[in-house]
């Protein structure tokens, strides 16, 4: 005990102060201001606060005395560090240095080869995207910020390597309860364990997976940067949204306007479930949605459908949504008259599945207005570029939604877990598909979001009809045709998607979504 309270300023403190101060406990604010009162380093603007506080702390109840001071070791050292390798600056040429120097502070590390394993574990430009994941300021340099919170990062995965592995590999098991350690969710809870495979394909070594392996998975969970969103063309995106001025208004709904019927929507969901989605198909889009523009919906009740399907499978009805006005459009007859939006998209509709369910939106108030955009920190558009008009789609486009809406999300049984092991093999690289996942019939009203997309194309006749829609994930509607993990839509003969785009990002503007701009005098109607 005396030896904790050694660097307080404080000379006398009774025994029953002592005891107090050790059982103590800081929230994420105190944390953060004790240990860059006491280290000179401010952390709690780093993207990896979060991340720290919940690996140092004891579950909610908050970080501990002895918390703050391994950390406050562990960030003195780094800066010590950072000072004999950073001359003038801590460059990607003094990476592996920096890494080497980490090891060598580990016990049972080979400093030597760390950097090494390191680039074995990453893979082709792997330390590259290292580097950037903790030059979280993008200016090509790790300052001394950056490396404290490199070497916190670190230290806590070396914390739960330590703890759960064994004959220095985690199997199965371990792993999940290692990645709870750090922060992060259980694999094996989340969404029973459907994303298991594929996470651990892509860390995993003949005898499981070990430190370095380990660390690398960690950080790619915690903040995936394989893709530069920076290189993507319109980043950062929409800079009027956040601004509450009729002008900033007009300019989200103008860009909105160029959008049409089959237009691919591809969102960044940083949720546990959407953390893992990027890690096991090394992508940072792992949602998708499609436009749509019809001029009218046919009149249904899509409730009772809702209500039909959710007496056949329960475990829906906690997340599902039914449809109304005030939600969505599912409930809309011709011509639309429903405007919750202070933007005019000119009557664009998005049709997603999510957990909610399959629904149809108003595309302006659902990608910058709905509480449903709490969690997202990037949208990317790719244009359908040739084919039918929107107007020659529109009765085929009507007839999809109005089968589909009301539906309910995924209900077939491990249908990620089967739809990610298509794309992946036991072997190492290359990889080769496994057996297709089950096709569901479009009535049976099971569609997952990149399955509902994939359906539409191919009953308005975008794509051919000889792939199944449930081989279809997120990844395969971005450009990147030389991804190892992506098998990329094929469309119809004069059709395509255009490059990606950014739209928004929180890059753009200080404020998160979901924006709440004043609504305009008047509420559009849209195709009246």
């Amino acid at each position: 005990m005396e030896a904790a309270l050694a660097c307080l300023p404080w000379q006398h403190v009774t025994e029953e102060e002592s005891a107090f101060i050790l059982e103590a406990r800081l929230d994420k604010a105190a944390f953060f201001r004790m240990l860059d009162a006491l280290s000179g380093v401010g952390l709690d603007e780093s993207p990896y606060a979060g991340a720290i506080f919940a690996i140092y702390c004891q579950g909610d109840a908050g970080a501990t005395f002895d918390a703050l001071q391994k950390c406050l070791g562990r960030v003195r050292r780094a800066a010590a560090l950072y000072d004999a390798l950073a001359a003038p600056a801590l460059t990607f040429g003094s990476f592996p240095a920096l890494l080497e120097a980490f090891a060598a502070r580990s016990e049972g590390v080979d400093a030597a080869s760390v950097a090494g394993d390191w680039a074995t574990a990453c893979g082709s430009g792997g330390l590259r995207e290292a580097f950037d994941r903790y030059d979280t300021n993008g200016n090509g340099e790790i300052d001394r910020a950056e490396c404290a919170a490199m070497s916190l990062v670190l230290g806590g995965c070396h914390d739960a390597f330590l703890e759960f592995a064994l004959d220095e590999q985690l199997d199965v098991h371990g792993y999940g309860r290692a990645l709870a350690r750090v922060g992060l969710v259980d694999v094996s809870k989340v969404l029973s364990g459907q994303f298991v495979d594929g996470v651990w394909a892509r860390t995993s070594g003949a005898d499981g997976v070990g430190l370095v392996p380990f660390c690398v998975g960690v950080g790619r969970l915690l903040r995936p940067v394989a893709w530069r969103m920076e290189d993507i063309a319109g980043w950062p995106g929409l800079a009027a949204v956040g601004r509450d001025d009729a002008a900033s208004r007009e300019a989200v709904g103008a860009l909105l306007r160029t959008l049409r019927t089959g237009d691919a929507i591809l969102s960044r969901i940083d949720d546990p479930m959407g953390s893992f989605l990027q890690f096991s198909l090394d992508s940072p889009f792992n949602h998708v949605a499609v436009v749509v523009r019809v001029d009218a919906l046919a009149a249904a009740p899509p409730n009772e459908k809702t209500e039909t399907l959710l007496r056949a499978f329960p475990f829906r009805r906690a997340s599902h949504k039914f449809c109304s006005p005030g939600y969505c459009l599912c409930h809309a007859a011709a011509p639309f008259k429903f405007a919750p939006s202070a933007l005019d998209s000119g009557g664009l509709l998005l049709l997603e599945s999510t957990g909610e369910g399959i629904h149809v939106y108003d595309l302006a108030h659902r990608l910058f207005q709905s509480d449903a955009t709490a969690c997202v920190s990037c949208y990317g558009v790719r244009r359908r570029l040739g084919g039918p008009s929107d107007a020659e789609l529109a009765p085929k486009a009507a007839d999809f939604v109005a089968r589909v809406r009301g539906s309910l999300y995924s209900t077939v049984r491990d249908e990620f877990k089967e739809s990610i092991a298509f794309r992946l093999s036991d072997a190492a690289p290359p990889r080769t598909p496994k057996s297709p996942p089950r096709e569901d019939a479009l009535e049976h009203r099971s569609h997952f979001c990149s399955k509902v997309v994939y359906s539409f194309y191919k009953e308005t006749g975008l794509v051919s009809d000889d792939r199944a829609a449930a081989t279809v994930l997120p990844p395969d509607y971005t450009d990147r045709p030389d991804h190892p993990l992506a098998s990329p839509v094929d469309f119809v003969a004069g059709v395509s998607l255009a490059p990606l785009e950014i739209l928004w990002s929180p890059s753009a503007v200080l404020p998160k979504l979901p924006w709440k701009p004043g609504k305009p005098n008047s509420k559009p109607e849209f195709n009246a």
